[in-house]
């Protein structure tokens, strides 16, 4: 404790800035909980009171960034109303899907077969 502690007498503030500039130290946890003294600095120092979990402290710096974020957005969105599917195709659908069959014919079947794997029994057994 001692040699910390002498080596904080010598650098002083000096020391808790190169801790944050050139080891990454966060400067908020070290104002959070600032030493008292030599002797405290040392002790904190070695008992990892400073240590963050880098991976805990971004996760908290992006929800807060998401929630600001969040907070400017929000204002600019606008009401609709969603369509929700019945699971059955349209008369506008059934019409475009049999335009394409009349144009292509017994073709677009064979390409479907080969293209997504369709089987060509069940096609059969359902003309």
């Amino acid at each position: 404790l001692d040699a910390i502690a002498n080596i904080y007498l010598r650098e002083g503030d000096n020391l808790i800035s190169k801790l944050v500039n050139e080891y990454g130290i966060s400067q908020a946890v070290i104002d959070a909980n600032p030493p008292e003294g030599p002797l405290d600095f040392a002790r904190k120092f070695l008992s990892g009171a400073w240590n963050v979990d880098l991976s805990e402290a971004a996760k908290l710096a992006l929800r807060k960034e998401m929630k600001n974020e969040l907070a400017k957005v929000a204002g600019g969105l606008k009401r609709t109303t969603t369509k929700e599917a019945t699971g059955e195709p349209t008369k506008a659908e059934l019409d475009a899907i049999a335009a394409v069959y009349d144009k292509e014919g017994a073709a677009l079947l064979e390409k479907m077969v080969k293209e997504y794997g369709l089987s060509q029994e069940k096609i059969d057994a359902n003309k």
